[in-house]
């Protein structure tokens, strides 16, 4: 007796029905996982870049510059555009040809911006460590849900921290 191989129709059309179901459940939840990811990495690269001015703000000894530049290479108010660090050695808010150019950061917000409370175009740490300004904070808000807001608060002392529960987005 011969017997057969393989799968009948109604078996495929159990595993297709099976596995339909089975992504159009994961779907929503990878978009989910795709903000949340975004959003941590965001976190990384903000707090990645405050370290770096501060780091090299000791090391160099000048004060060093974090900000987003304009077309014409001064700070800007818009913290949604790319950012730069460097040491601004006339402390005219601008990339100078005189000035140490450190790094930058090519942000890809997406579906979420990046602000200064306050409308401040830079953020300075001085050779010992501490901040130029007030205490403030970069807001990072997602257009996608709230749940996904953060801001990094930066203090007087040059010490910055991250918080999730009051980003202050509206």
């Amino acid at each position: 007796m011969h017997k057969q191989q393989g799968t009948s129709l109604l078996e495929g059309l159990v595993v297709v029905t099976i596995s339909s179901i089975l992504v159009s459940a994961a779907i929503p939840a990878m978009g989910e996982f795709l903000l949340r990811a975004k959003s941590r990495a965001s976190e990384v690269q903000l707090m990645a870049m405050l370290g770096a001015a501060r780091s090299q703000a000791l090391h160099l000894g000048w004060p060093a510059t974090l900000c987003p530049l304009d077309s014409n290479g001064r700070c800007s108010t818009d913290w949604s555009a790319d950012l730069s660090l460097f040491i601004d050695h006339n402390d005219n808010s601008a990339l100078d040809a005189q000035d140490q150019f450190l790094r930058s950061w090519q942000a890809d917000w997406g579906n979420a911006s990046l602000s200064w409370v306050r409308g401040r175009k830079r953020v300075i740490f001085r050779p010992n460590g501490s901040s130029t300004a007030s205490t403030g904070s970069l807001r990072y808000c997602s257009l996608e849900h709230e749940k996904f807001d953060f801001r990094v608060v930066v203090a007087r002392t040059g010490r910055y921290r991250l918080d999730r529960k009051t980003a202050g987005c509206d």
